[in-house]
């Protein structure tokens, strides 16, 4: 930007973190900084129950799709574990009492009051392939700020990919820590995916879509 201007802020979230993003931009002018514009993707606002069993299904979306080293059997024990962990997770958050606050239907009465003081980009990513994808919620409201005058727009992309496209891990576990080593390599997501997704992201943030 030019000399003296601070550059611009955009908040960029996946899943949850769409979620909070979208809380960001809804705090009545209580962020530190304005946000130019909000860049989601399969925005989440399913309960803390409804996300810890979700999670079992994609531990085994995980298993499917690894890519092991030589040595890794201690990794397969590890990665097959994760479903039971999973539903030990939900059972404990359900006895606890465990929630999100504020919840799915307060979230989307925030949006639905969503104030922008500049103009704000919003480009918001649906996967079809998604069963924690609440993008379809939180379109119709935003779309509804956007003919109330507000000064928003909003560009929609649907994308046949599903909740894992953003991530992708590839460790060594011998250069993690000696202790590690027994793991090998392992390699979890898919990398051509996410680069095509983090293209998108740049041009988004350079203005070019």
């Amino acid at each position: 930007g030019a000399e003296g201007q601070p550059l611009p802020v955009f908040g960029m979230g996946h899943s949850l973190g769409a979620k909070l993003q979208m809380l960001t931009a809804c705090a009545d002018g209580q962020a530190a900084q304005p946000r130019a514009g909000f860049y989601l993707m399969s925005f989440n606002n399913f309960s803390a129950g409804d996300n810890v069993r979700l999670l079992e299904q994609y531990a085994r979306e995980l298993l499917q799709r690894r890519d092991l080293g030589t040595g890794t059997a201690a990794a397969e024990a590890l990665l097959r574990a994760m479903p039971m962990v999973a539903r030990a997770a939900e059972g404990i958050a359900a006895q606890a009492g465990v929630e999100f606050s504020p919840s799915k239907q307060e979230t989307l009465a925030r949006v639905g009051r969503l104030q922008c003081s500049a103009p704000t980009r919003v480009r918001l990513h649906s996967f079809e392939t998604d069963t924690l994808d609440q993008s379809a919620d939180l379109e119709p409201l935003l779309q509804e700020r956007a003919t109330l005058g507000i000064p928003l727009e909003l560009t929609l992309e649907q994308l046949p990919v599903d909740h894992l496209t953003p991530v992708y891990v590839k460790a060594d576990g011998a250069q993690l820590s000696p202790a590690f080593k027994k793991f090998g390599t392992i390699a979890m997501g898919n990398e051509q995916q996410l680069k095509e997704l983090t293209m998108d992201a740049i041009a988004f943030l350079r203005g070019f879509c």
